[in-house]
């Protein structure tokens, strides 16, 4: 065999076996219609799907998110003091935060022992909004952490800690969105979910003020 060709086999293998280490994408090989579903057992749907990437957080840098639920969000979502402006509240959600303002198309990869990971993500369902007074409206009184990645809460030890996650962005910013992710979380729990629609642009906003 001549050299160049042992180099070129070299060079195949090498790469071949590094895209088996990092790429996890065979894990979204499954088909859910606008849902996510808890162990293959629990499916709760999440038919609406918005993006924003004008994020306004006073203690985070600018970012861009993907929010996936069974609520409505207006042009902008405002939350401050606990008071949520939803125009229909959802009862369940995923919520998907990328460190920049830019979503593209393409594979992602979350990891615990990652310092730097592609996203973060959390999912809740049971939420329950509640109206304590004035300046208390429209807020979350209770609900179930399904899911969660660190973002930046290492010292946490939930069960519901996400260990490792994928996550695919197709044909973002068209009418035929597709958002898949597969998680495997502490406490051994697995949640797949898809969302194939148009993407909802709106504004967020973030505020934690003087709230007493």
């Amino acid at each position: 065999m001549k050299k160049l060709d042992v180099l070129i086999l070299f060079f195949l293998l090498f790469t071949s076996c590094r895209k088996g280490i990092n790429d996890n994408s065979f894990l979204l090989n499954f088909s859910l219609n606008n849902a996510f579903i808890l162990n293959n057992f629990d499916t709760i749907l999440i038919p609406n799907g918005y993006y924003s990437d004008t994020c306004e957080y006073e203690k985070f840098n600018p970012s861009s998110n993907i929010f996936l639920n069974d609520g409505t969000i207006g042009d902008t979502l405002l939350s401050s003091c606990g008071n949520w402006t939803y125009l229909d509240n959802p009862n369940s959600s995923v919520e998907i935060w990328f460190p920049n303002l830019q979503i593209k198309n393409g594979t992602y990869n979350y990891n615990k022992n990652n310092s730097v990971n592609d996203f973060s993500i959390s999912v809740k369902s049971n939420i329950i909004f509640d109206s304590i007074g004035i300046d208390r409206f429209n807020i979350i009184s209770s609900f179930d952490t399904l899911a969660i990645s660190d973002q930046g809460n290492s010292h946490y030890n939930f069960l519901y800690k996400v260990e490792m996650a994928v996550l695919k962005v197709e044909n973002f910013n068209y009418q035929n969105s597709s958002i898949k992710y597969y998680l495997e979380l502490k406490n051994g729990n697995i949640i797949k979910g898809s969302y194939v629609g148009n993407l909802k642009k709106f504004s967020y906003r973030y505020i934690e003020g003087d709230c007493d």
